[in-house]
């Protein structure tokens, strides 16, 4: 039976809790919530201090059919989620360090409510790191991260969370404690059950510890900043030279002329090209590209802390008041840019956008608060992936946008498929219910 008020659920999950910790550490009561926020928020605040204590609040949530919303950083509030208010909202903020470090073995287990920042710091010690590079790492915590398989122009090097999450502890929706995969990178033993959660947005069950794979700090880093004074078909031919080169780019992203002049000073459709390799292999991609740029004109060249300056500041540019993902061919990037733009124009809507051109991934920034108009702009791009092979998905938006439209797009083909895991793990639909694609 569900509890009738907030006070009754406080109190059974201090009864769970204990007097361990003064009551203000581990729970409060929300405020109101104006609907004009994200949403994905909850009646109740909790602040487990570890999995066993997840467990606890997830079986009485279970026992008593409360919804759970379990949150890092907070920094994907606004993507997904068909509730402005879950009963229970389940903070990671004291989940959080690092378990192990296998320096000779490029692995470390950290618990989930460590932020990216906080684990490069570590691994930095150790002339190591891990190549993930979702916006705002100062805030995003590890879980969240994995749990919704963030990633940053460096995935054209180094890949997304799936291929760098070896294991993982989790938590059901009934609180059960399981473990998947292994602390070891090879490992063939049963099903992959660690990719099920990878990228299921807490749906399934709430992640508490990761084994990850790591990678040496590179000796040598390399950022080239280049425009094309005749159009954008001068980046792409660079950008499909280049990758049919044999060269191993960290990055070739694309921004538009917004983002390149409040990045590079420049007001043109720019193309950064990274590098990260040992000094006379990084050399050797420079001269490439100075052999090969034919119509292109370069405006930077940076290296190692100003390169990784640089990426920074472009992790920090999603701040906008909506924002949307585009998965594309790669040939279709700098299209996608094209028609985001002159839909922008139309609508009379300020954007920033960048696309990698090796990926096939887009992101645009809509900096304008009129809701109407953002409808319309999302509308427009969906008509125009809709005829060709990709998605649009709206990654960042208020609550009151996203209960009336499909922020993940058309429903999939194997829908049925992930409503039968949904059923499997949590049947009472009790974790991050309609947060994920088709409602789920």
């Amino acid at each position: 039976m569900k509890p009738t008020s907030m006070e009754q659920i406080k109190q059974g999950i201090l009864q769970i809790l204990g007097s361990r910790l003064p009551e203000g550490e581990v729970i409060h009561c929300a405020g109101n919530h104006d609907e004009n926020l994200l949403g994905n928020s909850g009646r109740l605040v909790v602040y487990p201090r570890d999995e066993n204590q997840i467990g606890a609040i997830l079986r009485f949530a279970n026992e008593h059919s409360l919804t759970v919303i379990p949150e890092g950083g907070g920094t994907k509030r606004g993507l997904g989620g068909t509730l402005e208010q879950a009963d229970i909202l389940l903070s990671m903020q004291k989940i959080k360090g690092v378990v192990e470090h296998s320096v000779g073995d490029l692995i470390m287990t950290v618990k989930a409510g460590t932020t990216l920042q906080e684990i490069q710091s570590v691994l930095a010690k150790n002339g190591q790191f891990l190549p993930l590079d979702p916006p705002f790492p100062e805030r995003s915590t590890i879980g969240g991260i994995v749990a919704s398989n963030a990633s940053g122009p460096k995935r054209l090097r180094y890949g997304s969370c799936r291929d760098l999450v070896v294991g993982l502890r989790v938590v059901t929706a009934d609180g059960t404690i399981i473990r998947t995969g292994a602390k070891v990178v090879k490992n063939v033993a049963g099903y992959d059950m660690t990719k099920l959660f990878v990228g299921s947005m807490g749906t399934l069950g709430i992640i508490t510890e990761l084994h990850l794979k790591l990678k040496p700090l590179p000796p040598r880093r390399s950022l080239m900043l280049l425009t094309s004074p005749g159009g954008t078909e001068e980046i792409w031919d660079f950008s499909r030279r280049i990758m049919d080169s044999g060269m191993e780019p960290l990055a070739l992203e694309v921004l538009n002329p917004g983002m390149a002049e409040r990045l590079a000073g420049v007001s043109r459709y720019l193309l950064a090209v990274g590098f990260e390799d040992v000094p006379k292999a990084v050399d050797a991609q420079e001269e490439w590209v100075r052999q090969n740029l034919g119509q292109l004109r370069k405006t930077d060249m940076l290296h190692d802390e100003e390169a990784e300056a640089w990426w920074n500041r472009f992790a920090a540019v999603g701040t906008a008041p909506f924002a949307l993902k585009v998965g594309s061919l790669a040939t279709d990037v700098i299209p996608v840019m094209e028609a985001a733009e002159q839909a922008a124009n139309n609508l009379g809507l300020s954007i920033i956008c960048h696309g990698g051109t090796g990926l096939g991934i887009s992101r645009i920034y809509v900096e304008d608060h009129d809701m109407r108009k953002f409808q319309s702009f999302y509308q427009t791009m969906q008509t125009f992936m809709a005829e060709r092979e990709g998605y649009v998905i709206i990654e960042s938006a208020p609550y009151t946008v996203r209960r009336g439209v499909s922020v993940w797009g058309d429903k999939p083909s194997y829908l049925r498929l992930l409503e039968g895991i949904k059923q499997k793990f949590d049947p009472r639909r009790v974790l991050n219910p309609g947060r994920f694609v088709g409602g789920i």
